[in-house]
């Protein structure tokens, strides 16, 4: 089960799912949108370790700063604490989602441009996590002679598990969009099943490709 919740800049830390946050203090305003998702682990022994999955570079450096600073305490270690920073309109907040499970990375969608709130709805297509989606066939794009990159591709699936649109975000290398597209659009998935009906849903699927 995952637990997402909101903290808006001017608020306190809450603790909320077996995990308590403390000393939040929020990195500064940029003059530009931008959003950034930093991945916390934190070890059955009290270790931790911060990890930058995506970011704009402008948000990359007081993002990273202002998360090293946080305390972030779990009840129950292992575990894994994915924090979406969003920097629009001169406001910075942030979404967290706590995965339990220890699956890597418990991200909410990793752009604004791209996305919605899981569990919302964007012109009448649910937005759901990844991990709700169950590959069939998914093969690997090929990409040879390209460095090793990460980001995120926003997907429709149908009700029936086929690809109904492939849009990588702007960190995708350029390079690499037609591939991602064209190979993207042959993955096919187990239907996904809202209230117990098969639904037409928005993913924004994590790739790690090049290298």
């Amino acid at each position: 089960m995952m637990v997402l919740f909101l903290i808006q800049a001017a608020l306190a830390c809450p603790s909320a799912g077996g995990v308590t946050l403390d000393g939040c203090t929020m990195p500064s305003p940029l003059d530009a949108d931008a959003t950034c998702l930093v991945s916390v682990l934190l070890g059955k022994d009290g270790e931790r370790t911060d990890e930058v999955e995506t970011c704009d570079d402008a948000a990359s450096t007081p993002t990273a700063e202002a998360v090293r600073s946080w305390s972030i305490v779990a009840d129950s270690p292992p575990l894994r604490v994915g924090l979406l920073f969003r920097f629009r309109d001169g406001v910075v907040a942030v979404e967290a989602v706590r995965d339990p499970g220890n699956e890597r990375p418990p991200m909410p969608p990793a752009d604004l441009r791209m996305g919605g709130v899981i569990g919302g709805v964007i012109g009448g297509t649910r937005v759901v996590h990844h991990s709700e989606l169950k590959p069939k066939s998914t093969p690997d794009p090929e990409l040879p002679g390209l460095e090793a990159f990460r980001c995120r591709v926003e997907l429709v699936v149908d009700s029936k598990g086929n690809i109904r649109s492939v849009e990588p975000e702007p960190k995708c290398p350029e390079a690499a969009h037609d591939t991602l597209v064209a190979v993207m659009k042959t993955w096919v998935f187990k239907p996904v099943k809202v209230d117990g009906e098969k639904q037409t849903v928005k993913v924004s699927w994590p790739i790690e490709a090049g290298g």
